[in-house]
């Protein structure tokens, strides 16, 4: 998140040195920007609704040991205790389909700002031998790609952490 405000003087370095490189670089951080707002948009039904559904076995279970002489006199333990292993599981299983759906959006992201960079490093080498930038050039492409992208990279697992907290609190 602190590393953010510095990307725009990255990229503006990037477009200094060549400005196809520069142009490349915005490009990719456009679509890594895209990944990032679906991984938060895509999984959050599910988070939503696994969310919901652990409330609703926390409220069954509560039922449950409220009245746990009732029901243990009466011999209805299993049944008392249906609903909450429905919304359990459901919640369960909601809950890891949204966190394997996230850990693939940021590996997708992961490896398309990797990527990015290598695409810059070709190109800026490319560029080199047709005498267009310095061999200098190269590095600090390679440098300063790799820090313009790291807060793009980051924003993901951010942003999912952050709505994890919001939807803890609601």
């Amino acid at each position: 998140a602190i590393d953010a405000p510095w990307a725009i003087i990255y990229l503006f370095a990037i477009f200094l040195i060549h400005q196809t490189l520069g142009v490349a670089l915005l490009v990719g951080a456009l679509v890594l920007l895209v990944l990032a707002l679906l991984a938060e948009k895509l999984p959050a039904r599910l988070s939503a609704q696994a969310n919901e559904d652990q409330v609703k076995s926390l409220q069954a279970l509560d039922t449950v040991i409220q009245n746990a002489e009732v029901v243990k006199a009466m011999g209805l333990l299993n049944a008392a205790a249906r609903p909450w292993k429905l919304h359990n599981r459901e919640s369960l299983a909601n809950g890891f389909q949204a966190g394997h759906f996230a850990m693939i959006i940021a590996q997708v992201t992961r490896t398309l700002r990797m990527g990015i960079q290598v695409l810059l490093t070709g190109w800026g080498a490319y560029f080199v031998l047709e005498g267009q930038m310095s061999a200098g050039g190269i590095i600090a492409v390679s440098i300063l790609s790799g820090k313009a992208l790291a807060p793009f990279d980051a924003a993901v697992s951010i942003y999912q952490s952050w709505v994890s907290v919001k939807q803890a609190y609601d």
